[in-house]
């Protein structure tokens, strides 16, 4: 009866904090609520798996191919295989259990980061449940079950990058191994092996993650810990089980020349697990057989050496961007230490870095390390010790991995609350006014950690309302392209910058040239390296570009830019290769086409180029007065062709006044007469032209000499003319005649 009544308060008591777990996910719809518009996330990873996934549901299968993030390459994209399946058939499903309903198929798979994040911290929290008899932790691992910052990189709405279902396994994984030592029970290996199975099938990364767990078997085995057995018996079947699995499911014609890719689906991730799961095996084998640490630390050396020789290329690849050794990788925010013992040591400036993504809860870490926390059984306590810790120095070593802790930053706070909890209550101890210290000791820290955390979940990083509109307008105004819902190919791709491709392939549905992803990367780095027009065109024309979208405010590390010249002896192709070498710099690297583009808008000269005769402004971003709109779409075009007859040696010059977003620009080109009497000129702007907060005089304005005397004309030009590069010889209208003779030429 006693432990009927307990379990139904247990029940009661998971299912409040549930609710209040999801009430506190969905926090951050309230501002987009009811859900309307396009423009609901800005992360680019996530942007790029709703692209997928939209433009999977409109052909009605899943794709494998994409031209709309590494145009005009068409790219085997070697994702893991389960996770777009597992969105594209979880939305299919809803339809089928719900035939009749009217919401967008996009917003039901917008919704799942948020599901999963919810039954990852009720998962959590049961296993807690489970393994602690201590009132006052489980006290604290309820309240901080509530989300925290590690959960916002994950959950948000949209957020559909698979980082909600790479935590999910994580921690499924974990917990299935906490069960096991509490129950002892087979069935939660069996659910530990199923999830290492989607696991490897959803995340390329995930002989990182095995490997920690390999090194964590060779820990306990080295101390020879009560559970040692336990644990290599448990990660060295499920992984076993998993790559077995994911080996039998890959079909080898499908990876073409990619059999060990790092970055994609491939053996090289199965391959790097089994060879894990068979190192933990072997350790309790040589553990059963009382095997000397010596003879079995011999054997993990030599097997990582063979692993090392055979998979050397894979291995350099992977560390240079574990360790940042490729030149790229470094100028990317997320893969920046927020935490520099140095900087810390000079003036403890750099906690609040850290601060700022844990809350003030982070600067009782040593007690988490050191202090014997007394809630969970040895060998429990020492696998958490080890896994979220991991996990924090992962997250000060590189902010992405915080993504690991997710909820499981619940189970921090509780423990280092708990212990600090136990021992001031120790020191007020006798003291009969001890409640009302504890409260006022305690409540501040935990209001601003809660506070600290509501903050964090509640946000939504969305769209800057210029590149909204930048994306909406390009979407209405450009002409369309095949390929997106049917399987045509596009007939022209846009340029931007690399980070900004997911979200112009997304949002305007137009094929960028390079993505998040680093794909077609080294087309852009060619491309904006360029440094004359002439060079830029010939590029533009080789890989079928019609458009740019340049931020004109985004500025980026020193290096990014002069690393591009360097990629264009490299072979033509969308994947880009880490670098793990020294890249020569461009110490001229302002002269490139990239400056003319976001600092001159093509209109005068720098470096190489001078006024442009194929590039032109065609939209420009609102922005405040004399201030340069942040987002501009440049057209190659054509450009109308006009030759003038003049008197050699002189000046022919011509001039086009024009407005970009209400700012006055003066477009000029001159050029000196040729010695047979004559100057070509290319324009690429129309006349009495009004759209994109781009306008044009009705006419262009000409000066020169002729015959000693001051010509001044006049020439309209159409689009046609523009677009299809026609001559307009002959077509300018004499407006002026300086009769009197010319005694000085230029």
């Amino acid at each position: 009866m006693f432990k009927s009544r307990q379990s139904v308060k247990f029940f009661f008591i998971l299912i409040i904090l549930s609710a209040l777990m999801l009430i506190w996910l969905t926090s951050h719809l309230w501002q987009i609520f009811p859900l309307a518009g396009q423009f609901a996330q800005y992360d680019p990873d996530s942007i790029l798996f709703a692209r997928l996934l939209e433009q999977s549901i409109l052909r009605g299968e899943i794709i494998q191919y994409d031209m709309y993030g590494c145009f005009p390459y068409e790219i085997r994209h070697g994702f893991g295989p389960f996770y777009l399946w597992f969105l594209y058939n979880t939305t299919a499903l809803y339809f089928q259990v719900f035939p009749d309903s009217q919401i967008d198929p996009m917003h039901v798979a917008g919704f799942l980061p948020i599901i999963f994040a919810w039954i990852t911290g009720s998962i959590i929290l049961l296993t807690a449940f489970k393994l602690s008899r201590s009132r006052i932790f489980l006290l604290f691992c309820g309240f901080f079950m509530l989300p925290a910052c590690p959960s916002s990189f994950v959950s948000g709405f949209m957020r559909l990058d698979y980082d909600f279902l790479i935590s999910f396994f994580i921690w499924g994984w974990l917990c299935c191994y906490l069960l096991i030592l509490r129950s002892g029970k087979s069935f939660w290996k069996l659910v530990g092996a199923t999830l290492t199975t989607l696991f490897i099938a959803t995340w390329s990364g995930t002989p990182l993650f095995f490997f920690f767990v390999t090194l964590f078997g060779f820990i306990v085995w080295l101390r020879n810990t009560e559970d040692s057995s336990i644990f290599l018996d448990y990660a060295g079947s499920t992984m076993l089980v998993g790559a077995a699995v994911n080996f039998l499911l890959l079909r080898p014609a499908s990876l073409a020349d990619e059999m060990l890719s790092i970055s994609k689906y491939s053996y090289f991730q199965m391959g790097c697990i089994l060879v894990g799961g068979l190192a933990c095996f072997g350790l309790k084998q040589l553990q059963a057989r009382k095997v000397s640490r010596v003879l079995g630390m011999g054997m993990m050396i030599f097997l990582s050496v063979a692993v090392a020789l055979i998979l050397r290329e894979q291995l350099m690849q992977a560390t240079g961007f574990l360790f940042q050794t490729d030149p790229i990788h470094r100028s990317i925010s997320e893969l920046k230490s927020v935490f520099s013992p140095l900087k810390f040591m000079e003036n403890n400036a750099n906690i609040k870095d850290v601060m700022t993504y844990f809350g003030i809860g982070i600067v009782f870490l040593p007690i988490f390390f050191f202090a014997r926390w007394n809630f969970f059984d040895a060998s429990e306590e020492r696998f958490l010790r080890f896994w979220i810790g991991l996990m924090l120095l992962m997250a000060f070593y590189q902010i992405r991995y915080i993504r690991w802790l997710f909820m499981g930053a619940g189970l921090y706070y509780a423990v280092v609350y708990a212990i600090v909890w136990r021992m001031t209550y120790r020191e007020f101890s006798g003291n009969r006014f001890k409640n009302i210290w504890l409260a006022a000791i305690f409540i501040p820290l935990l209001v601003a950690q809660i506070n600290h955390n509501f903050q964090w979940i509640s946000k939504l990083m969305t769209l800057s309302e210029p590149e909204v509109e930048a994306y909406t307008w390009i979407r209405n105004n450009t002409p369309e392209t095949s390929g997106y819902a049917s399987e045509g190919k596009p007939e022209y791709g846009i340029l931007s910058f690399w980070d900004e491709g997911n979200r112009l392939s997304y949002y305007a549905r137009r094929p960028a040239v390079v993505n998040n992803a680093m794909w077609g990367y080294k087309t852009m780095a060619e491309i904006f390296s360029s440094k004359t027009e002439q060079a830029a065109v010939d590029l533009f024309t080789k890989y079928r570009i019609r458009y740019a979208l340049v931020s004109t405010y985004n500025e980026y590390n020193l290096h990014t830019y002069q690393i591009w010249p360097a990629f264009k002896d490299m072979p033509d192709r969308p994947e880009y290769v880490l670098k793990y070498t020294d890249i020569p710099l461009d110490p001229d690297y302002r002269s490139n086409f990239y400056f003319w583009l976001i600092e001159n808008l093509c209109l005068t000269a720098r470096g190489g180029f001078t006024s442009s005769s194929h590039f032109r402004v065609v939209y420009a971003a609102k922005s405040p007065e004399n201030v340069l709109s942040p987002y501009i779409l440049f057209e190659k075009v054509a450009g109308a062709k006009i030759d003038i007859k003049a008197d050699p040696g002189t000046t022919c010059q011509l001039s086009l006044e024009m407005r970009i977003n209400g700012n006055t620009y003066l477009f000029k080109k001159s050029q000196e007469v040729s010695s047979s009497g004559q100057a070509s000129f290319i324009l690429p702007y129309t006349t009495s032209h009004k759209g994109g907060r781009v306008e044009t005089e009705p006419f262009y304005k000409f000066a020169y000499f002729s015959d000693g005397k001051t010509i001044k004309a006049t020439l309209a030009i159409s689009e046609e003319d523009v677009v299809k590069g026609n001559d307009l010889t002959g077509r300018m209208e004499i407006k002026e005649e300086d009769l009197l003779p010319v005694t000085e030429k230029n």
